[in-house]
C-alpha cells in the first residue's frame, strides 16, 4: 500500500524513564486497517483536523485586511491581532 510505506513518523517523543517503543511496519498497518476499519476512521479524522488547521492558516495568509485611511500603526496592529477568519462548516461526518 503506497500510503503506508515504511517511513519515520513526523513526531518526536522523549521518555522520562526506561521504556520500549511498539511499532508496526507499513504492511502490517495496512493489514490492520483492512480488518479494523476504526483505525482508518481515526486516521482520516486526524488528517481532516490537520487539513482544517492548514486551511485556516492559509486563509490568514491570503486574506487582505482593509486599512482605513488615517489609521495609526498601533491601531492597525491591534485590528490585525484581533482578526479571526470566518469559521467554515466541516463537511466530514
Amino acid at each position: 500500500m503506497g500510503a503506508l510505506e515504511d517511513r519515520l513518523p513526523a513526531v518526536a517523543a522523549e521518555a522520562v524513564s526506561s521504556c520500549e517503543a511498539l511499532t508496526w511496519s507499513g504492511a502490517v498497518m495496512g493489514q490492520l486497517m483492512q480488518h479494523q476499519p476504526r483505525i482508518v476512521l481515526n486516521a482520516l479524522s486526524g488528517l481532516m483536523d490537520r487539513l482544517v488547521k492548514f486551511q485556516g492558516r492559509y486563509a490568514e495568509l491570503t486574506t487582505v485586511i482593509p486599512r482605513p485611511a488615517g489609521l495609526r500603526c498601533d491601531q492597525l496592529l491591534s485590528s490585525v491581532s484581533a482578526y479571526q477568519p470566518r469559521p467554515r462548516a466541516a463537511s466530514f461526518p
